[in-house]
This record gives structure tokens, sequence and C-alpha cells, in this order.
């Protein structure tokens, strides 16, 4: 009976994103792969190699599409002093190579993309600081540092009222109190009431009709006696 032979996949349907070849004390190496189609990836049968042929065959998993997996490595195959790491599929085609020149203790190597001289776009190894645990993650990564500012602000019921642009404040108008003036009454103790007799008083009566008298005469019998007067 004759086993059929695997179907090579596309070379670049699965790269080398990162990896760390010198652990710190009691981590292990391991290996970050990114899935770059958009159909899920069985990664049983797959295999990785070093520069000296060195072999690690991978375990049964799924690796989603775009997604992203770190591999753990149970025996050391990574060198400290660099080297070229590839991946193979179950049929042995070479679908990813992956070179670094140094390494240090606890640094994640990273692929960065960068543009040859010919124009092809190629992958670039660097060194950089591992900062999360291995573990299954999107292929696209971002590093966010939050940083906490402390700052003398006061609660907000302690700042001071500002008054809002453009608004006019608004004022309570309150009715004047109205002060009751002091009431000044005098009475004269020093003034003498006049004191008339009956005598005086007729005598201003007549006097007063006599002159009534006089105003209500005729006009001819004034007239009359005017005339005589001047004969």
């Amino acid at each position: 009976m004759v086993s059929a032979i695997p179907t090579a996949w596309p070379a670049g349907s699965v790269v080398i994103g990162a990896l760390l070849p010198i652990p710190e004390s009691g981590q292990s190496e391991w290996i970050e792969l990114a899935n770059q189609l958009t159909t899920p990836i069985q990664l049983g049968g797959w295999f990785i190699t070093d520069a000296s042929g060195q072999r690690r065959l991978l375990s049964e998993q799924e690796l989603m599409a775009g997604a992203t997996v770190r591999i753990s490595l149970s025996r050391a195959l990574l060198n400290n002093s660099g080297d070229s790491v590839q991946l193979h599929d179950p049929s042995g085609t070479v679908i990813d190579t992956f070179r670094y020149s140094t390494a240090t203790v606890g640094s994640v190597i990273r692929r960065q993309p960068a543009l040859s001289a010919s124009g092809v776009a190629v992958l670039v190894a660097t060194n950089v600081p591992m900062s999360i645990p291995p573990a299954i993650q999107a292929s696209a990564e971002l590093a966010v540092t939050v940083v906490i500012v402390p700052t003398n602000r006061r609660p907000a019921s302690l700042l001071p009222r500002v008054p809002v642009s453009g608004a006019l404040p608004t004022m309570l108008s309150t009715a004047p109190a109205v002060t009751s003036l002091p009431v000044v009454t005098s009475e004269c103790t020093t003034c003498v009431q006049p004191n008339w007799s009956l005598s005086r008083i007729a005598a201003a009566i007549l006097g007063v009709l006599a002159l009534l008298l006089f105003v209500a005469e005729p006009t001819s019998v004034k007239t009359a006696q005017r005339d005589q007067d001047m004969l």
C-alpha cells in the first residue's frame, strides 16, 4: 500500500515572525509562527530545522487564518551566536527561512519588513526585548504602554467657580427696606392766645358790615354824591 504524498504549501503561507534563542533561567526557547492565508492550516507534520540540520517536529494543532502562535521547544535548537531557521511543511518544502546573527539572554528577535536594494520586500531580524509570555495572539501585535502621570488636580467640589463664556451672571435683587421717618411733634408752651373782649368783637363786625354796604351802594348814588361834593 502506497501512502499519498502530502501536497506542498505555497512558500510564505506561514512565516516565522519571532523567536527566543536564549531564554532566561527556567524558560524554554520558542518560535512564533504566523498564518498569512485566509484559511486555517493544520500544523501536524510540519517541522523546523536549523543550519546544522537538527529537526523539531510540530505537534498537531490548527493555526487559524491570520492568527499567530508561539510554539515552545522542549529541547534547545536555536544557536546563541546566530542561526538559520527554516520552516517546512509535511512534504518537506521550505515554506520560510529566518536568519539572525547574535542574541542576548531574554531578548526576542523579531522580524520587521524592510526594502532591499532590488525593490523586493525582505524580512530583517532585529533584537526586541520580550514583553509578553508565549501565547496564541493575533498576527498584528501592538505594544501599548500606559503611563500614569500624577497631577495636583483638586476635587470638582473644591474647584473655583468659573462663569461660562457668554453667559451673564444671575444676581438676586432684593427690595430696599423702607425706613419709617420719625414724626416730630412740638407744642408751643410760650405762645399767648389772643384775649378779645366782646366790645372789640362787635366793633370789628360793624366795620365789616360798613365796608360791605359801601361796596354794594348803587353807582347812580355814588355819582350824585360825587357831583355834590364838587359843587
